[in-house]
């Protein structure tokens, strides 16, 4: 079955000419009705507009091309599409992007098709993703279970094969949190290795926050990765030396939950394997990562169990 596929094969098909984007366009939108009713993932749906963009674009030698995506509805925006922040402001205005950013333009030079917008926490600050405005994603996997956030609604999407694809963002964590909760890949690409805009309610001084995507297959996250990186990412800084001091994080400082042990053998592993580079690895973790979160740690907000918000199972 196609949607199946990752995003690497789907576009390989097409280059072939065994199947065509308007084919992908379809298959996703028909999991995404048939899904999204239970799991929620998906606030906006434009696929009209995304059979145009591949009609427009004509590019079968795109690494990509014609594979269907969605976009998360927060920092990277459409030129004309739905713009809320999981705000019920933007979204009882029906707001519209007035422009494409950068990031997004890049995925679209890659050949990514846009199908939707995918839900997230209020204006993208929560780690899980339950905003008022659109109510809580499900994990596909267990509709009982927290996807996390706040890059929720994209890895829900990925996970439920509604596209093989889809965009995320990341400070500290919203990538990596729904990835776990949601069993698939991503990576937080190195600090200035993408085009940075950050949420407007979230000053980024540091550089923290970084786009990227959900797949199901890494050679998908190594492909986009080389498609939309900078061609020049920032050189490092003078003082700068080849082996680097490298905490090692085996146990959940911040919600005091169990650790798989497999989770920590891999964990292990890396280490292992960092040390037989040079690198100077030990256990240790910043302090403030155990607090600053400890509020919503205490509320149970931070369980990767049963969801908060409890409207939608009763």
């Amino acid at each position: 079955m196609l949607w199946r596929l990752d995003a690497t094969e789907q576009a390989a098909l097409v280059r072939r000419g065994e199947v065509s984007p308007d084919e992908l366009i379809d298959i996703a939108v028909a999991r995404i009705e048939r899904l999204n009713p239970r799991v929620n993932a998906v606030i906006a749906l434009f696929p009209e507009a995304a059979r145009r963009q591949a009609r427009e674009r004509r590019t079968r030698d795109a690494p990509f091309a014609g594979v269907p995506m969605l976009l998360k509805d927060a920092v990277q925006e459409l030129a004309g599409t739905p713009y809320t922040l999981a705000t019920p402001l933007l979204r009882d205005l029906g707001h519209r992007s007035p422009r494409t950013t950068e990031f997004a333009r890049r995925l679209r030079r890659a050949g990514f098709v846009f199908i939707g917008k995918t839900n997230l926490p209020e204006l993208s600050s929560g780690v899980t993703t339950e905003p008022e405005a659109f109510g809580a994603t499900r994990n596909p996997w267990d509709l009982n279970r927290t996807v996390s956030g706040s890059s929720g609604g994209s890895a829900a999407a990925v996970a439920s094969g509604m596209v093989a694809i889809a965009h995320g963002g990341d400070a500290t964590g919203s990538l990596r949190f729904p990835a776990a909760a949601c069993g698939v890949a991503t990576l937080k690409p190195t600090r200035g290795a993408m085009p940075h805009r950050t949420p407007a309610a979230q000053p980024d001084a540091h550089r923290v926050w970084t786009d990227f995507v959900l797949t199901r297959s890494v050679r998908d996250l190594r492909g986009v990765l080389a498609s939309v990186r900078n061609d020049h990412p920032p050189a490092p800084a003078p003082n700068a030396t080849r082996h680097l001091r490298i905490g090692l994080l085996t146990e959940d400082v911040i919600a005091r939950q169990a650790v798989d042990p497999t989770c920590v053998a891999a964990v292990e592993r890396a280490g292992e394997a960092l040390r037989g580079l040079g690198h100077r690895v030990e256990h240790a973790h910043p302090p403030a990562l155990a607090t600053f979160l400890r509020p919503l740690a205490a509320s149970g907000a931070l369980s990767y169990g049963r969801v908060t918000q409890r409207r939608w199972l009763e």
